[in-house]
């Protein structure tokens, strides 16, 4: 039915339900929706089905052929450019060799695809990848990475040995890459990255794997040529992109992947000179410029005085300045990188996920204090970020160290369940954070990390963790706080300002209750509560005494440790290297549940873990593996390694060889009462069952 006729009725219905009279009128009959377009090819209507949604029908087309379309509007945009020449309404040539095809047609947008899935390399080549289209779209027909559709894997043309064309749209974020055949390979085989060949325009196109916008790219649609005997790539766009010329103190800026780039030393103080950029009010970060005057491009340097690339991305008009060489060690920067986040002035995420040692990939912090450090960004919603003292991964210095607060806005990132976990450093966003641009502020002598403009005064100073209203301060190891607190078996224990305190505390200890408090369940006394505050992030709690039992080796580590990426033992800090009482990350003091009953949980780290169990903390009442009883030693016994055919008579661990990591997470109940003692291992999880 055609748009004249139901407009008829639309105001006919109109003016029936505005009329004096109250009684409605139905139409004898209702309009029909339009029916799918009928589309044939020289006569043959497409009828196949293609890629489970798609019409289509093979056909045999010789280059040259001049072939009749029935069914299609506007024939210049249905069909792919560069296989075909329109010469009316309803006719087209065809480009491509002569052979046998499957002529696909997309009802949903209206245009048609040539292919041949079958042809390889050297007679074919594809291009898969994301936010790009046909070339006769006007945004993104394939918005991810598939070979599950037509536009996902379009066909190039071959014009001559080597030589290929395709015409495509290309969205502002596009990413796609060469492929011999139709469908996933290995690079070796099947994948042309940029990397492989020439660029002749990186200011439209860059890339090392992925072929993406380069800094001058504009959406549209572009032909593209590719040469694989001259290892050259050439890209035109359909609307010719006007170059520019940007200037930074009088040098040209020159394209350097996705941006523009200038190295420049750069004095605190000097006048810097921003040309052909027309206001950079909203181009530069504010820890960097501070804007004489937008008009001119002209900022004062407010930054560290060294050498400085500052890269500019044209599309979204926005400058980043850094200095790789600036770090932590030598007073002068920090790092931040991570995912959903972006230039302070862009109001969106501008920068990939985690991309600390690329350009503009991370940001850098100025030092404003002594042991203070920030830079301006965006966040997003669902930001995780994480700080760095250098340009370098091994550097990680977050909230393991660094606090964040306040706790409603800002969070820190923990991996697994409160049951077996690791805390990674990362920040987070809290309950209460909004996305919005901020100034992100890490203070080495508060040890806390926040929100200037967030954050009253009265609340930059050092996190005090309370056990039961005892602060802990700190004590006879470096990197723990501790408190000594009485405590009564049955009692509900108080943590205050930990975050996460549900994936710190050791379960043979504490319990947790339905509303989120903890009982205490060992036997009543004094205690000594220790926070590896700058390391772990876990929980300890041992007696003030030297009574009771307690357990000491190598490789095993606190029982909320999650097995996952804790790195080789010997470089740990959530494994013991060995035998010490003089670091909590290497002992364990077992809880007593009960007169005589005592259990301690732990993190077998792999097959060559030792443990050595004593009465007393010291070394002179050894109880030896080989004099108790041990209810199960499937997994679990009398140490594996260093065996003498039946197990070490002196160590406990695995009884199972070749674990290398996550051997398993073990609660040891201990029987004094009986003798000889009765050791009792359950696994709580891992690997140790198999």
């Amino acid at each position: 039915m055609n748009k004249t006729l139901y407009s008829v009725i639309l105001v006919a219905a109109m003016c029936l339900a505005s009329s004096c009279s109250d009684e409605i009128v139905r139409p004898d009959e209702w309009p029909e929706w339009p029916a799918k377009a009928v589309v044939k090819v020289n006569g043959l209507e497409l009828t196949d089905t293609y890629y489970t949604t798609f019409n289509g029908t093979k056909l045999s087309l010789t280059q040259g052929q001049t072939v009749d379309f029935d069914g299609v509007d506007k024939l210049q945009y249905t069909l792919q450019s560069h296989f075909w020449d329109v010469t009316s309404a309803g006719q087209a040539v065809f480009k491509g060799a002569t052979g046998n095809y499957d002529v696909i047609y997309d009802h949903l947008n209206g245009l048609l695809y040539i292919e041949q899935p079958e042809a390889e390399y050297p007679d074919a080549l594809y291009v898969i990848g994301e936010q790009l289209g046909h070339s006769g779209a006007t945004e993104a027909i394939s918005t991810f990475w598939s070979i599950d559709a037509p536009d996902n894997v379009q066909s190039c043309r071959r014009v001559s040995s080597d030589k290929f064309e395709i015409s495509l749209y290309l969205a502002q974020d596009f990413k796609f890459k060469f492929f011999r055949h139709h469908g996933w390979g290995s690079h070796e085989e099947i994948e042309i990255w940029a990397e492989d060949i020439t660029i002749n325009q990186p200011t439209l196109v860059t890339g090392t794997g992925d072929f993406c916008a380069g800094p001058l790219f504009q959406a549209g649609v572009y032909d593209i040529t590719v040469d694989l005997t001259a290892g050259t790539f050439d890209i035109v766009s359909r609307v010719p992109v006007q170059q520019e010329d940007y200037y930074v103190n009088g040098a040209l800026m020159e394209p350097s992947g996705a941006f523009l780039h200038t190295r420049q030393t750069l004095t605190t103080g000097q006048e810097v000179v921003f040309g052909n950029f027309g206001g950079i009010a909203d181009m530069v970060q504010p820890q960097f410029f501070k804007v004489i005057s937008d008009v001119e491009g002209r900022a004062e340097f407010i930054g560290p005085t060294g050498e400085y690339d500052l890269y500019f991305d044209a599309g979204g008009m926005l400058i980043y300045t850094e200095c790789p060489s600036m770090n932590e060690y030598d007073g002068t920067a920090m790092w931040v990188t991570g995912s959903g986040f972006g230039h302070p002035k862009a109001s969106r995420a501008t920068v990939g996920a985690w991309k600390l040692t690329e350009a503009a990939g991370s940001f850098q912090m100025v030092r404003v204090a002594e042991g203070v450090y920030e830079t301006s960004m965006y966040l997003a919603g669902d930001f995780d970020v994480k700080f760095y003292r250098a340009r370098d991964w091994g550097s990680a210095r977050s909230t393991q160290l660094f606090e964040p607060v306040p706790g409603n806005l800002l969070a820190k990132g923990v991996a697994g369940t409160p049951d077996y976990c690791m805390f990674t450093g990362d920040l987070l966003p809290g309950p209460g954070f909004t996305a919005g641009s901020y100034t992100v502020r890490v203070d080495f002598n508060n040890k806390i990390v926040y929100l200037a403009e967030m954050t009253p005064q009265d609340k930059i100073r050092p996190v005090d963790y309370k056990v039961n209203g005892v602060s802990l301060k700190p004590g006879r190891y470096d990197e723990f706080l501790e408190a000594t607190v009485s405590l009564t078996k049955g009692e509900r224990v108080s943590f205050e300002n930990f975050q996460c305190i549900d994936y710190m505390l050791q379960p043979e200890y504490f319990v947790r209750n339905d509303d989120g408090s903890y009982t205490f369940s060992a036997m009543s006394g004094e205690y000594r509560v220790l926070y590896d505050v700058d390391g772990t992030e876990y929980i300890w709690v041992e007696r003030t005494s030297d009574e009771g039992l307690w357990i000491t080796g190598q490789y095993f580590g606190h029982g909320r440790t999650g097995g996952w990426d804790v790195g080789y033992h010997d470089d740990s800090i959530y494994i013991s290297k060995g035998w010490s009482w003089d670091n909590p990350r290497q002992y364990l003091c077992c809880a007593e549940t009960a007169p005589g009953i005592y259990e301690s949980t732990f993190l077998i780290h792999s097959s060559w873990s030792q443990l050595t169990l004593y009465g007393n903390r010291g070394w002179d009442k050894r109880i030896m593996s080989s004099e108790v009883t041990i209810t199960d030693t499937s997994s679990f016994g009398r140490s594996f390694a260093w065996q003498d055919g039946v197990g070490n008579d002196a160590n406990f661990g695995c009884t199972v060889g070749d674990i290398g990591q996550e051997y398993g997470t073990y609660r040891l109940v201990i029987d004094t009462n009986q003798s000889p003692v009765v050791v009792k291992p359950v696994l709580l999880d891992g690997h140790g069952h198999h």
